[in-house]
């Protein structure tokens, strides 16, 4: 079996930085209620406070008057102005699929079979 080329190698580096980088690009941030007692079940939400600065929360949980998160970050909800949840942008999504990861994949592809 052939070693691939450190060229090879260098653009399969390249290409994995840059894929995972613009994957980000995948998610949006939905505006959920902030009802007491409950958060959507996700593992991660954006809260927006009222002076506009932003914390991301992991497994937070309503306790009392404030979200809570496991590393001990407590929020009051009269500091909240907005909470949102991150879901699968499909647009961006799409685009990605087909503009950026597919050439790449194909360029990859191409370059292991030696262009043939």
């Amino acid at each position: 079996m052939r070693r691939p080329s450190k060229h090879a190698r260098l653009v399969r580096g390249i290409a994995a930085v840059l894929i995972t980088g613009v994957l980000q690009a995948c998610i949006r941030w939905n505006r959920v209620p902030l009802e007491p007692g409950r958060l959507p079940p996700n593992s991660r939400v954006r809260v927006t406070l009222g002076a506009g600065a932003q914390r991301v929360l992991h497994r937070p949980v309503v306790v009392g008057d404030s979200v809570v998160s496991p590393a001990s970050i407590t929020i009051p909800f009269s500091r909240i102005r907005m909470v949102e949840v991150p879901s699968i942008d499909p647009i961006h999504t799409a685009f990605l699929g087909v503009f950026i990861v597919g050439p790449i994949a194909l360029y990859l592809i191409t370059r292991g079979s030696g262009g043939q």
